[in-house]
This record gives structure tokens, sequence and C-alpha cells, in this order.
């Protein structure tokens, strides 16, 4: 199924809106002016769109509020004008007036970002990371270091299915996106006696940050384990780089 997210909906109502900067700016001034303003306005939607703001994604309800206002007072202003030889020119100034709200409340959406989306979109994404260090401690000890992530994701996003010997010894499922660390993890159809801490150096924080580990008791000596991130919302294996997802035990 395909799925219309934030960034196309964001991208067609930046360029319907700088088709109308150029529109209104070009008959008040020179038309290389004018669209080299629409072009600058279009290019600073497009880059927003594809990367967002440095804090976040962009209010998608600002940005269909104004760009509904500017296609609906154009529309209305071109069923008015069309059939007239000399055009109103209060109608026109009205029109213009309207469009410029539009266009700051685009711009205003652009920058003001929410929670809400920011999850939506990315909920809907697989994210890529990173192990920053995986190893054995002991014959029955082992620890798996986290890196980075494309974006920002917590606990409760992933599932960890472990390998022992090439035979899967259960999964590994965090209780809670923030709390006091460690925390205990709960370890399903896993070995018996083994079990899995999270380390969080900011729990309050409710992300999984590079530097955050698990550490791994109870393991079997001279084993091979390798674990493989599951990512519960789109219900997909992340792929992870960096060091191997893997590492034996010691005799």
């Amino acid at each position: 199924m395909c799925m219309v997210g934030p960034n196309l909906i964001t991208l067609l109502g930046v360029l319907i809106l700088s088709a109308m900067i150029y529109g209104l700016l070009k008959i008040h001034m020179d038309e290389i002016f004018a669209g080299l303003l629409a072009t600058g306005f279009l290019s600073l939607g497009i880059m927003v769109n594809l990367y967002g703001v440095p804090y976040g994604m962009p209010n998608l309800d600002l940005i269909k509020v104004g760009a509904a206002i500017g296609i609906i007072a154009t529309i209305a202003y071109y069923l008015y004008e069309r059939d007239k030889v000399y055009p109103d020119k209060r109608i026109y100034k009205a029109w213009g007036f309207v469009v410029f709200i539009s266009i700051l409340i685009v711009i205003g959406g652009l920058f003001t970002t929410t929670d809400r989306y920011h999850d939506h979109y990315y909920g809907s994404l697989s994210p890529a990371g990173t192990w920053n260090e995986m190893g054995a401690s002991s014959s029955t000890e082992g620890y798996a270091q986290f890196g980075t992530f494309s974006f920002d994701v917590k606990p409760l996003d992933f599932k960890i299915f472990a390998i022992a010997n090439g035979s899967d010894i259960g999964v590994l499922e965090f209780t809670t996106n923030t709390g006091t660390a460690p925390q205990d993890m709960t370890w399903h159809n896993g070995p018996e006696g083994a079990e899995a801490t999270y380390f969080d150096y900011n729990p309050a924080g409710g992300e999984i940050n590079q530097g955050d580990y698990i550490n791994l008791t109870g393991l079997s000596p001279d084993t091979a384990y390798e674990f493989e991130v599951f990512h519960t919302k789109t219900n997909t294996v992340v792929p992870m780089t960096g060091v191997d997802g893997n590492f034996t035990t010691e005799p």
C-alpha cells in the first residue's frame, strides 16, 4: 500500500505557493527578480521537506491551512475577474493580501514543529543503526553497546532476537521508554538463568542514544551469540553497521 506522508503533502503545498509568489510578484517587479524570490522559497521548502528543521519535522496542520487559504483565494479571484476587461484593483489588492497571509502561514508551518508529526512520519520508516561495541566480558557474560540511529528511536520501538550457535534463543524486550537505569529487560524463551539489563545514560530522555548498552549474564561458555534488532512499528529487521553484531563467550 502506498502511503502519502507529510513530506509529499508539504512539497505539493510549497510548489503551489511558489507559483503564487511568482505570479504575485512579477506584476510589481522585474520577472527575473520575482523568479529568484519564488525559486528561493521553493528551494527552502524542498530542503525543509527533505531534511526537516534542526529540531523536528514541519507542522502539517499550518501548512495545509495556509495552502488551502491561498488556493481558495486564487480560484475565487480568477472566477471573479475572468470575464472583466479591466480588473478591479480593490479585489486584486485583497487577493494579494490573502495570498501573502497564506504564504506567511506556510512559512510558519515549515518552522513550527510537532512531536505528533515527527512520530507519524518516522513511525512509518525503519531506521538504520550501528553497534559501537559488542563482546564477551567472561565465559558467562557479554555486552552490546548501541551507536547512532538514522533518526530518534525509543526502546519500545525495538525487540532484539538472540541466536546462539545458529539457533534461536528467544527475544529480548525493553520494558519502558523512560525510568531509572539500569532497566531489567524481558528475555522471552531465553536460556535458563540468562538475564539482560539495559543501561541508559539518560533514562529520562526516553530514547536510545550512543553509548547506551545491554549487559547479558547467565550465558553459556564457548558459545557464539548473535543479535538482530527488530523494528516493531514496521515489522522489519534494522540494518546495523559498525562492529559485527556477534561475539563468542570465553571457554
